[in-house]
């Protein structure tokens, strides 16, 4: 197919343009914005740090990402057939780890990268949940804490990554070990776990953060509690903190049912679908 679109790599005089076309789409680009935001235009050393190119006609009218991570995001509401041929052409020649947006873009992306089935060892459609957090529901917070996890932890922890990728079949980005993911999480601001009686029994972290909105992820339980609501309290008490700093929505994907009815206990409600298709040493759906 002859690509009749054009597209130009984004340049630092493009940010705020750029951030006010994803906003327009803002529950599904918190990973093209979040990435913009943490790392700015011109990153090439962090893993999130993302080349961005544009199609324009009179302003923005597409979005394509790519991460140093190897990972693909995008944002082009309706667009043609060229338009993903011209994106193909932009990225030849780069290793492709997973791609990640709205299940039809996906979809067009991958016809035109010309993937085979397998290309990818998971290909996840979850429901996307979105929150305004003045309707964030109370929970029984009786022998509930949440905490930041420290050095102790980094042993439970690495089970728990360890039990995440069984559970998914998706290892660590980077293919970390379950340890080295472990220490990761440890250090970052927004990792936390929740303890009931002085048990660790889940851990959460954010992998976005843009203006006023979060994005949940990274959300495990301890395969001995689960079935008890923990999923769903160990967010709700995440968020209740992040409410204190100005936070006002969330968004998240619902890996399986009972994550769903436990989202849906604290007041998110579904507003359409997320795709991602990994390989499977790449999460960074789930841990950014």
């Amino acid at each position: 197919m002859a690509c009749f679109v054009q597209l130009r790599e984004a340049g630092q005089a493009d940010a705020a343009a750029l951030d006010a076309f994803l906003a327009q789409y803002g529950e599904t680009s918190m990973f093209l914005r979040g990435n913009l935001v943490a790392h700015g235009l011109g990153n090439r050393w962090h893993r999130h740090g993302t080349t961005y190119w544009l199609h324009e006609n009179e302003g923005i009218v597409g979005v394509v990402g790519y991460s140093n991570g190897g990972y693909l995001m995008c944002q082009a509401p309706d667009a043609s057939d060229t338009f993903w041929c011209a994106a193909a052409l932009a990225l030849r020649g780069r290793a492709i780890a997973g791609l990640t947006g709205v299940p039809e873009q996906v979809d067009a992306w991958i016809n035109a990268l010309d993937l085979a089935e397998d290309a990818f060892s998971v290909r996840d459609t979850d429901p996307l949940y979105h929150l305004p957090l003045d309707y964030l529901k109370t929970h029984d917070k009786s022998g509930l804490r949440l905490r930041r996890p420290g050095p102790q932890d980094v042993q439970m922890l690495a089970e728990w990554f360890d039990g995440f990728a069984r559970d998914t079949g998706m290892m660590p980005a980077g293919g970390m070990s379950g340890t080295m993911a472990a220490e990761v999480f440890t250090a970052h601001d927004a990792a936390r776990i929740l303890e009931r009686d002085g048990t660790p029994v889940a851990m959460t972290s954010l992998n976005a953060a843009v203006g006023t909105t979060v994005q949940v992820g990274g959300v495990y339980v301890s395969p001995a509690y689960r079935g008890r609501g923990l999923g769903g309290a160990i967010v709700a008490t995440q968020l209740l903190e992040q409410r204190r700093t100005g936070v006002e929505a969330a968004i998240l994907f619902a890996a399986n049912a009972i994550a769903a009815r436990g989202y849906e206990c604290i007041g998110f409600r579904r507003i359409g679908s997320y795709a991602g298709h990994a390989q499977g040493t790449c999460c960074d759906r789930r841990n950014t």
